[in-house]
């Protein structure tokens, strides 16, 4: 008796313990943090007028929400044992992709008969025995007269009419070339019952690979193929049924939704041969289309007006010329749309700032082009948490240097395309040496920064 009560009054001694030294570390979390300036580039008076704010978080029971300036920062901080994470909002999405690699194992494979996706997986199958396991290296052009594109329609709040046969429908509908060298490898197992119970299917040259962008309105999915940046010696070239906008047009019933795919066609094409398709947007009214194209080493970006499909603009964002470091543009790494106005971050560095406007003739007005900063204190990977402000004169752009792992934000501020400050703003937490695990301080899923103009 004696014995389980000194073991009680030990356990109770220790959660007490727990519990003071975590209200201690909340409270000294929630006093000690601060944000100091490290001017990088330029003069931090150019930052003037400007407020940013961080929104940072420990599992979401312990947020702050950090003011702050060039010059000075507050904090409020809270605590909440209920909260949670905002819902990230989902929007509708049609998936095309290209990828022949793949595997899967259990029982019942093969038994679809219509999967387009495995015939030469089911033709090895017939060649295996059963207890056997079977690897053959098989030509693509001789399963398919077309390269096989996988189809997914996506609506978060609706149900989607789609089989197997859109994969069939959509790889005969875009015509992607198959080169008579590509080959398969493909690997089947089964058991002594004669069951399929593994599959393994891997391209032996690189795989072509595509993917999509899609828009959508009440009536159509508008959606563009692009493909992966290539490097080899004979570059991909889309086919030319391929190449372009396309609309699917879309029947809604109450949560249901029915593509209506022999009503698909290409409403606005692009010549493959002298154009490759690098982004797909649209205005913030939804009027226009912007098509972002790469010809002859330029960046253009083309708007198209959705009534007619015809182009009513066509600017060039990046010559290609002057690049740094033998970088050619030729990719988009991240586009920001944001209160009319529009930027995108090229592979080459540079950027431009497109603002919108009321005018039939001209809808965009190309403000400036700049090249963002280039230093080994500085990193770019976290872009999709960037937020922007363009006040008509300076552009304002903030980003976390590792989203993942620190709170640290660097700001940077153009006129006219020429940088005038580049400023690191690292918060306290960053030092200490827990910021790496679950319990260290870190940026808010949704919406963790925010940037404006006073």
């Amino acid at each position: 008796m004696k014995k389980s009560l000194v073991i009680a009054l030990l356990l109770i001694c220790l959660s007490i313990g727990f519990i003071a030294s975590a209200f201690y570390k909340m409270d000294m979390q929630k006093t000690a943090l601060t944000i100091e300036e490290e001017t990088l580039y330029g003069d931090k008076s150019f930052a003037k007028g400007i407020t940013m704010t961080s929104r940072t978080h420990v599992n979401y029971h312990l947020f702050w929400d950090t003011v702050f300036t060039a010059e000075n920062s507050n904090s409020t901080f809270r605590f909440s044992q209920t909260e949670r994470p905002k819902s990230r909002v989902y929007k509708p999405e049609l998936s095309l992709y290209t990828s022949l690699n793949m595997g899967m194992s259990g029982l019942g494979l093969l038994n679809d008969e219509d999967d387009y996706l495995l015939r030469p997986a089911k033709d090895v199958a017939s060649m295996t025995l059963a207890g056997e396991v079977r690897t053959e290296t098989v030509y693509l052009k001789d399963y398919y007269d077309f390269y096989p594109v996988s189809a997914d329609l996506m609506f978060p709040d609706a149900q989607v009419e789609w089989t197997n046969y859109m994969h069939q429908f959509f790889s005969e509908y875009l015509k992607i070339p198959i080169l008579k060298s590509q080959m398969l490898e493909v690997s089947i197992s089964k058991n002594k019952a004669d069951q399929v119970t593994d599959i393994s299917l891997s391209t032996l040259q690189d795989d072509i690979a595509l993917y999509s962008d899609s828009l959508f309105d009440n009536k159509a999915c508008y959606f563009v193929v692009m493909s992966y940046i290539d490097t080899s010696e004979n570059p991909f070239v889309l086919s030319e049924e391929a190449s372009g906008i396309h609309m699917l047009p879309l029947e809604t019933t109450t949560n249901f939704i029915r593509p209506l795919i022999n009503q698909m066609e290409l409403v606005y094409p692009v010549d493959p041969s002298t154009s490759k398709i690098l982004d797909f947007a649209q205005s913030t009214d939804e009027r226009y289309f912007y098509l972002f194209t790469l010809e002859d080493n330029a960046i253009m970006i083309s708007v198209i007006d959705k009534q007619d499909m015809t182009c009513v603009q066509k600017l060039t964002l990046n010559d290609g010329k002057d690049h740094i470091a033998d970088k050619v543009p030729q990719g988009i790494n991240y586009l920001v749309q944001q209160n009319n106005f529009i930027i995108p971050f090229f592979s080459d560095g540079k950027f431009s700032l497109l603002n919108e406007s009321n005018s039939k003739e001209a809808p965009l007005s190309l403000e400036m082009s700049g090249q963002l900063f280039e230093s080994s204190q500085m990193s770019y990977g976290n872009f999709p948490q960037i937020a922007t402000a363009y006040d008509g004169d300076r552009l304002a752009m903030i980003f976390y240097q590792d989203y993942y792992q620190s709170s640290t934000a660097n700001l940077l501020i153009y006129r006219q395309g020429q940088l005038l400050y580049t400023g690191r703003f690292q918060q306290s937490t960053d030092n200490t040496v827990d910021r790496y695990y679950s319990d260290g301080v870190h940026p808010v899923d949704i919406d963790p920064l925010s940037i404006t103009f006073d």
